[in-house]
């Protein structure tokens, strides 16, 4: 199930230490819409870092808290969050606020219902192997290093079939991956 209301926020902050401090109501409704249920309790008073699945992207997102605090710029980034029953595009704009705050503030662009089977995240890696999705496009990689959408890698790795040895894997394409870096700079 997803929360597939369109323009949603979904909000969230960190304190100086990267500990998140505050999430909204949103926040919970999102994550107990798509299966996590847990506690507000579960979430405040811990590390960002332990959220986030994959050196890349924990290095990454390291990296754009640092341009924000740095620079004092808010960052606006574009990605995408699937279900197994909605395509979902949003934005994640960081905002630096007193004491080196950081907001999460995620709004949801457009939704786009669809019917997949679900996939789980099993280990995360640098997507050197194919059965690697991008965390932040949500392409897929097949085994010629071609990235394309998750729908058609669905079908390319007959994933209908539920197979119990894939293990698919969470990193970054080279596109996003160049972009989130030159973003981060």
């Amino acid at each position: 199930m997803t929360l597939a209301s369109d323009k949603t926020q979904i909000s969230y902050s960190i304190d100086k230490n990267n500990i998140i401090r505050s999430i909204d109501t949103n926040f919970m409704a999102f994550a107990k819409a798509n299966g996590w249920d847990s506690a507000e309790s579960d979430v405040i008073d811990r590390h960002l870092g332990e959220f986030i699945s994959g050196n890349e992207i924990k290095l990454l997102t390291e990296k754009l808290i640092d341009k924000v605090r740095r620079t004092k710029h808010p960052i606006s980034i574009p990605y995408r969050c699937d279900s197994p029953d909605a395509r979902r595009y949003l934005e994640m704009r960081l905002q630096l606020f007193p004491d080196n705050q950081i907001l999460f503030a995620n709004r949801i662009l457009r939704v786009i219902p669809q019917n997949l089977p679900g996939y789980s995240l099993l280990r995360s890696t640098n997507c050197e192997d194919s059965d690697c999705v991008c965390s932040w496009c949500n392409q897929a990689k097949l085994k010629d290093d071609q990235w394309v959408d998750i729908d058609v890698a669905i079908r390319s790795l007959d994933l209908m079939a539920g197979n119990p040895e894939l293990k698919i894997t969470h990193g970054l394409c080279n596109s996003c991956q160049a972009a989130l870096t030159k973003a981060s700079e």
